[in-house]
C-alpha cells in the first residue's frame, strides 16, 4: 500500500507560521496519527467533503492536509491509495460534490486563512473530477466537458501584430466596484458580444498559490472554476491534475507572455457568499497576461508614484498583449482590472493611465465594444481607475438603469 510523502503534510499555524511549519517539519504522518489515537487532536470535518481540520488539543495550533490530498487527487491506478483505517489515505470516489457555504463562512473564522481557501480548492477539483456537483439548492449540477478548452487554449510568447479592424465600435468604458467574474457574468449573460476576463496571473506558476490557499484575484478564479484544466497544461504538474501538458511550458515571456483560454465554466460564487456551487453555471474565456512584480518607482513632487525608466514601456507591451490576444480570439468585451496594483505593488494612477494611453493607440481604438474595470472595494485602486477613465456607472447603477429602460421599453 502506498502512503503519501510527509512533505505533502505540512499545514500552517493561526499565528505564527514560521513556527508552526518547523513543528510540523518535526512530525511525519505516522507521528500525527499517534496523536489521532492518543486524542490529542480535535477533528473538525463539519463541511463533509472529506477535507478535515485539525487542531493540536495541547498548543492550539490548527492545521490541514489539502496539500498531500490535493498532490493525490488524480492518482494513475499504480499511485491509487487503498482504504483503510488512516484518514490521510483519501481518495476521490463518483457521486455528487457537495458543498455548504453557510457553515464554510461560520468555520472560516477559527480557520486559518490559507487552509480554508485550500478546502475550496479541493472542492473545486472534487466537482471537476467528478463532473457534476449539488447546488446549494440540491440540485445535481453537471460539468460540461469542454474539447475546446484543450485544442483553443493558446501560450502566447511574441509579438502579436493585430490585423486591421473590420468594425469600429465607440468603446464604452466604465468602472466597477466589483468582482471580476460576478463583472464578466453581467456582460456573458446580456449576450451582446464575446467575453474575456483578465487573469492577472503569477508569470511562472499557472494558478499562482492556489494550492497553497492565497487570496489574490487569479487563485479565486481557479477556485471557482475549472480554468485549471486550461493553464495546468503549460506546467511541469499537468498530469497531477489529469490534463496532458503542452510542449511550450511557464514562464510567460516577460514583455509578450500570455495565454488565452476558452470556455471556463464557473460554477462557483464568490467569497463573500461563501463560495456557493451555482444553480446556474456559466461560460467565459481568460486571457492571463504577468504585470511586472514590484516596479521601481519614482514619487513626484505632489507624492505620486510613478513606475521608473524602461519599465513604463514594458508594462505597455504587456497591456497590448492582453488586447492583442483578445484581438486574435475575436474577444470585443473585456473585463479588466487593476493590473499588478495589488500584491505586485504597481502605482495604480500610473497604470491607469498607461492603459488609457494604448487605448488611444490606432491599433486599439474602437476595437472593443466594451471594457470593465472591475475593482473589489472604493480604495485607491478604484479610485485611481474612477478618476482616469471617469466613474462610470457602478454595476448596481447599471443595472437599475437596465431595469428602468426595459420597463419603459414595456
Amino acid at each position: 500500500m502506498t502512503t503519501p510523502s510527509s512533505e505533502w503534510a505540512y499545514g500552517s499555524k493561526l499565528a505564527d507560521p514560521d513556527k508552526f511549519r518547523g513543528w510540523m517539519q518535526r512530525l511525519d504522518e505516522w507521528a500525527i496519527k499517534k496523536k489521532l489515537v492518543r486524542g490529542e487532536l480535535a477533528i473538525d470535518d463539519s463541511m463533509g467533503n472529506g477535507h478535515a481540520i485539525f487542531q493540536d488539543k495541547l498548543t492550539g495550533d490548527w492545521m490541514d492536509y489539502s496539500g498531500g490530498w490535493i498532490s493525490s487527487l488524480w492518482p494513475t491506478d499504480e499511485q491509487a491509495y487503498e482504504r483503510s483505517d488512516d484518514p490521510f489515505e483519501t481518495i476521490v470516489h463518483g457521486g455528487a460534490v457537495s458543498w455548504n457555504a453557510p457553515l464554510w463562512l461560520e468555520r472560516r473564522k477559527k480557520w486559518e486563512r490559507h487552509a480554508a481557501h485550500r478546502m475550496v480548492y479541493y472542492s473545486t477539483l472534487q466537482a471537476v473530477k467528478a463532473g457534476e456537483y449539488r447546488s446549494e439548492t440540491g440540485h445535481i449540477v453537471r460539468i460540461p466537458a469542454d474539447p475546446s478548452i484543450a485544442t483553443d487554449s493558446r501560450l502566447y510568447s511574441s509579438e502579436l501584430t493585430p490585423e486591421p479592424p473590420q468594425q469600429c465600435y465607440d468603446t464604452k468604458i466604465t468602472v466597477e466596484s466589483n468582482d471580476c467574474l460576478l463583472a464578466a457574468e453581467r456582460l456573458v449573460k446580456a449576450d451582446a458580444g464575446k467575453v474575456a476576463v483578465l487573469n492577472m496571473a503569477n508569470a511562472y506558476t499557472p494558478g499562482g498559490g492556489v494550492i497553497g490557499g492565497s487570496t489574490a484575484q487569479e487563485e479565486s478564479c481557479f477556485r471557482r472554476s475549472n480554468y485549471f484544466l486550461s493553464l495546468y497544461r503549460y506546467s511541469y504538474f499537468a498530469k497531477q491534475y489529469g490534463v496532458e501538458p503542452e510542449p511550450e511550458q511557464y514562464p510567460l515571456d516577460p514583455n509578450f507572455g500570455g495565454c488565452y483560454s476558452p470556455n471556463i465554466t464557473v460554477f462557483r460564487g464568490p467569497e463573500s457568499d461563501g463560495c456557493p456551487l451555482l444553480d446556474d453555471p456559466w461560460k467565459v474565456n481568460f486571457i492571463a497576461v504577468a504585470a511586472i512584480n514590484t516596479p521601481p518607482t519614482t514619487t513626484t513632487p505632489d507624492g505620486e508614484r510613478r513606475i521608473s525608466g524602461p519599465l513604463v514601456e514594458t508594462t505597455k507591451s504587456k497591456i497590448r498583449t492582453i488586447f492583442n490576444i483578445a484581438i486574435d480570439n475575436g474577444v470585443d468585451e473585456l473585463v479588466l482590472s487593476a493590473f499588478g496594483c495589488g500584491a505586485f505593488h504597481n502605482p495604480p494612477k500610473h497604470m491607469a493611465e498607461l492603459f488609457k494611453e494604448v487605448l488611444q493607440e490606432d491599433a486599439y481604438r474602437g476595437r472593443f465594444k466594451r471594457i470593465v474595470f472591475a475593482i473589489i472595494g472604493h480604495g485607491s485602486n478604484y479610485q485611481s481607475f474612477a478618476e482616469v477613465f471617469g466613474s462610470g456607472s457602478d454595476a448596481e447603477d447599471e443595472a437599475k438603469s437596465e431595469a428602468e429602460s426595459e420597463g419603459a421599453a414595456a
